[in-house]
């Protein structure tokens, strides 16, 4: 497993060496991070073991998220994101009946590959976008209930999450932006115990992007390190067994490191000519 798990290191390693410049940014690659006001509209709950249905209400709260992004096209990116919001239970509307405080909250890890596209329109650095996520939600969820008709309960729960919004960004430099962006967000419903709920919420971020300075490759020195990284992949992934395998993987694995250092070093120089390896 470690073998693997250092294989799939060098392949990221890879992917962010990759990283090209695009117009008015200065890389493909860049690092977001937001705080977003969550609303919350009527969510419904039900309990199974009594049959009280109805509909709960949350306190509005902050989110924080941090993502990482990748620019595929000049107006098309996608962006690894992970973000965390812990909601309080506010009411508890009964079908049929009155309504009761209710005690508890709803905790979530929310991870999304949201895809986004940028408008090919720039006015005063203004660039509008819109975006849509898919990914899955982790809830840690705990309910006091106030009526007296049915348990407390305390729980995890894992499900599907989505979102679709749209925003404005503003560039400050080649190199940073500020942006500013309204999204909905949904997941399926949360199993707490014998509680099933509806979650959703809708979301006012305020964000920064940040371009990672890494530099390009050229064709030759891609090659090199791809061809480094398939050499330390062989050396990670076979297994042991005679002394004259060791003796072979340790080679394999000194030429990967040399061709490793060679490539980065070729990568990194500041002409487009072909690098000296």
């Amino acid at each position: 497993m470690t073998r693997f798990c250092l294989f799939a290191l060098m392949l990221c390693v890879l992917a962010l060496s990759f990283a090209l410049p695009v117009q008015a940014q200065t890389s493909r690659l860049y690092f977001a991070g937001y705080m977003g006001l969550n609303t919350y509209g009527d969510n419904s709950l039900t309990e199974s073991g009594s049959g009280i249905a109805g509909d709960i209400e949350f306190d509005n709260t902050l989110s924080f998220a941090g993502a990482l992004g990748l620019r595929i096209t000049k107006q098309i990116r996608a962006e690894a994101e992970i973000s965390h919001r812990k909601a309080d239970l506010n009411t508890f509307d009964i079908q049929g009946g009155a309504s009761v405080r209710n005690g508890g909250d709803v905790t979530s890890l929310i991870y999304m590959l949201n895809l986004m596209y940028d408008f090919d329109l720039d006015w005063r650095n203004f660039q509008p976008f819109v975006s849509a996520g898919f990914g899955f939600a982790s809830h840690e969820a705990h309910i006091i209930d106030a009526s007296g008709f049915a348990p407390d309960a305390t729980d995890d729960s894992m499900s599907l999450a989505w979102s679709l919004g749209g925003g404005l960004k503003y560039r400050i430099s080649d190199n940073t932006a500020f942006t500013g962006n309204y999204r909905y967000l949904g997941t399926q419903d949360i199993q707490i115990d014998t509680y099933d709920m509806e979650y959703s919420s809708h979301e006012f971020r305020v964000g920064l992007e940040y371009d990672i300075p890494v530099r390009d490759f050229t064709p030759a020195g891609l090659v090199a390190y791809i061809n480094s990284v398939a050499c330390v992949g062989v050396f990670i992934i076979s297994p042991r067994s005679t002394r004259r395998k060791k003796r072979r993987r340790h080679f394999i694995f000194l030429r990967g490191e040399a061709e490793i250092r060679r490539a980065v070093i070729s990568g990194l120089l500041r002409n487009s000519g072909t690098p000296r390896l």
